[in-house]
């Protein structure tokens, strides 16, 4: 059933149905995704939200609304949340399969302690026995190798006209690289480009194993200021009070209804991570919306044209995770631009959102 109501997501017309956060490994994923309704436990679709109405405000103003057609259209929002959201929880009614995408098992308990999967929320894989660990450097290498995979297949997706799949695994894509921000999944350097430290695990604890390790649940996973987080609190505004960004805290999680917050207050009781997090979806959106709003009508008939277009697309998404390249694990075509600032954000993080040279 087509969602006509998308658009209410935009206006932030929420009701808090769910009262708890569905158990994620990741930033808390807690919204029905046939009916996109936002809590107070929700992470990852509210970095969404806030990402994709950003950009959307930016083409308004510039007096280019991209809504009619993204929206109306092709639900895209919609469909990407949705892509977000089956990360964690992959047995619903998609479009794509993700267990059978990535050849894992179908039960959810195995999901996400599946040895081989943990890439897909920025975690070290593990031997099959469980017992060792891969390196902090593989994790990361292995991490994006898997993002450059989902959206290789968005791309030939969206080459043949299935919008929906390619919205989808974009949204799918996008999990990956809020999680990275998650402190229950990585570590970053304080300030700078805040380049990666160090990788998490999950699952059984491993005895005299030193990486930072993601516990189940994880109230790291929260993306909000609470009055009791007060290192979190003066570290977030140390960092973005100099960029004339509002920090609160809020007085009662529990009590934190999304519906009732204006959108000023919404931006400033995000966390640091979170707000780096809410950064790289905008330059991550960015290049996904731009491939789909300029794409050529009949370029799956020049295969020579749709390849140039695919190298392109994938080396802009190179040039976001790594900026000069360094430790991607893949090869690039020399055909990136550099162009994924989106304004005032275009320093923050400019050297790779996902800049592992700091990694062993």
């Amino acid at each position: 059933m087509r969602l006509t109501s998308i658009g209410l997501l935009g206006t932030f017309l929420v009701l808090t149905l769910f009262l708890l956060p569905t158990p994620s490994q990741g930033f808390f994923v807690s919204v029905d995704p046939n009916a996109l309704n936002l809590d107070s436990h929700s992470a990852h679709e509210e970095l969404t939200r806030q990402a994709y109405e950003y950009l959307q405000n930016k083409w308004k103003a510039a007096g280019t609304d991209h809504r009619s057609y993204l929206e109306d259209e092709l639900d895209a929002l919609y469909n990407i949340t949705r892509g977000v959201y089956a990360t964690d929880v992959p047995n619903g009614n998609y479009v794509i399969s993700l267990p059978k995408f990535w050849q894992f098992p179908t039960d959810i308990t195995k999901w996400h302690r599946n040895p081989f999967g943990q890439h897909l929320h920025a975690l070290r894989n593990r031997k099959a026995d469980g017992t060792q660990l891969e390196s902090a450097l593989d994790a990361c290498v292995g991490t994006k190798k898997d993002l450059v995979n989902v959206l290789s297949q968005a791309f030939d997706s969206l080459a043949k006209d299935k919008k929906s799949e390619f919205f989808f695994l974009v949204g799918h894509g996008l999990h990956i690289i809020q999680d990275s921000f998650s402190t229950a999944h990585t570590q970053r350097q304080d300030s700078g480009n805040y380049n990666l430290i160090d990788m998490c695990y999950y699952g059984d604890r491993l005895d005299n194993e030193k990486a930072c390790y993601h516990k189940d649940p994880d109230n790291r996973d929260h993306i909000w200021l609470t009055q009791d987080l007060t290192d979190v609190i003066l570290l977030t505004k140390k960092e973005w009070g100099p960029r004339g960004e509002l920090v609160k805290s809020i007085e009662s999680f529990d009590s934190f209804v999304l519906s009732n917050t204006s959108e000023n207050d919404k931006k400033a009781y995000l966390k640091h991570e979170a707000r780096l997090a809410k950064v790289a979806s905008i330059k991550y959106l960015k290049i996904t919306l731009d491939l789909v709003l300029t794409f050529p009508k009949d370029i799956s008939k020049d295969e020579t044209a749709k390849n140039s277009y695919k190298r392109q697309f994938i080396d802009n998404i190179l040039y976001l995770l790594d900026g000069d390249g360094s430790n991607s694990g893949i090869d690039r075509r020399g055909n990136n631009t550099g162009n994924v600032n989106v304004d005032s954000y275009g320093p923050i993080m400019s050297q790779g959102i996902m800049n592992c040279s700091e990694l062993k």
